[in-house]
């Protein structure tokens, strides 16, 4: 999206960034914020929306940690949001300090905060990128100034997949990124989904978290596993396969100091941003999970094989 309505720049609507950065515990979100997060609580009581944004963030950091010891040292984060230690470049440069990162948004509530991402090691780097996701050879293009498209990136499209439209192409824009991606490189996306084979009242309250967001903000579309599953064109996925989001690699502890105790922010819509664990301890910690309204496929390396020369050319500036 392009244009932005003015009243959610100036917090007389709801923001997708900020309500985000509400549920993951930042201090960057307005009284409407909250208020709207409060009520997508209430109309959709069987999903805990301040655990599964939690849980979302911590498999965004776990999949760059694993990039990042399996050599990865390149990465591209496409729907940034706003700032909150630790960032994903943070994350794999502990494992590597040699780690670059690139982060991609095009909403100006994340702009605002953009400093806060491009600290980086020395030997690193970060930069950010005012683009599309819509626009992928725009974000290749810009991309190719600070990383290596010729060898291996992991390409993350964490929780933003589900705020393009289906007549948006969102199967080729994904398409135009893998594509331009080297051989060796990883994708990871977590993806709002329908869930047909839940009983009453979940599959209702799945359904009607795409009816809020539409109503407030006129974005969210939820697709079926199956759906999801199908952005990954031909790339083999890595174990443990499709798997609701907290499943996914949770015995690797990332510590978020911010993170508290979850029960007074949600009681009270006006109280301060704070952020909080699921209430069953540590999010993303343990081996048995209720149903997520997000899935995870972070994939294996990409196949070897021929890359698009046109998407190539383009993205190289040749």
């Amino acid at each position: 999206m392009s244009v932005f309505d003015e009243d959610v720049l100036t917090g007389a609507k709801p923001s997708v960034a900020r309500v985000y950065d509400f549920f993951l515990g930042g201090k960057d979100n307005y009284p409407v914020d909250r208020e709207f997060a409060h009520r997508l609580a209430a109309a959709c009581p069987a999903i805990d929306f301040w655990a599964e944004v939690r849980w979302n963030r911590l498999l965004m950091l776990r999949a760059a940690r694993f990039a990042a010891r399996d050599g990865i040292d390149q990465f591209i984060d496409i729907g940034t949001g706003i700032p909150l230690t630790p960032n994903l470049h943070e994350v794999a440069q502990q494992v590597n300090p040699g780690v670059r990162a690139v982060y991609v948004d095009n909403d100006p509530v994340v702009l605002a905060h953009a400093r806060a991402l491009l600290p980086s090691t020395p030997q690193g780097a970060t930069a950010y990128i005012d683009a599309d996701l819509r626009d992928p050879q725009e974000i290749l293009r810009q991309a190719a100034a600070t990383l290596d498209l010729d060898r291996p990136i992991a390409l993350s499209l964490v929780a933003v997949l589900h705020f393009v439209r289906d007549d948006e192409g969102p199967y080729e824009i994904v398409a135009a990124l893998r594509d331009a991606l080297a051989p060796g490189s990883r994708l990871v996306i977590t993806h709002a989904v329908k869930r047909p084979d839940l009983p009453d009242p979940l599959r209702k309250d799945y359904e009607q978290v795409g009816i809020q967001y539409q109503a407030a903000m006129s974005t969210g579309t939820l697709r079926t596993p199956e759906q999801v599953g199908n952005l990954f064109g031909d790339w083999p996925l890595l174990d443990p396969g499709q798997v609701d989001v907290p499943a996914w690699r949770s015995e690797e502890h990332i510590d978020v100091p911010l993170w508290r105790d979850a029960d007074e922010a949600r009681q009270d819509p006006n109280a301060p941003a704070t952020s909080f664990p699921s209430r069953a301890g540590r999010p993303g910690v343990g081996k048995s999970y209720r149903p997520c309204s997000s899935a995870a496929w972070p994939t294996s390396p990409r196949p070897e094989g021929r890359r698009r020369e046109l998407g190539r050319r383009d993205h190289r500036g040749r």
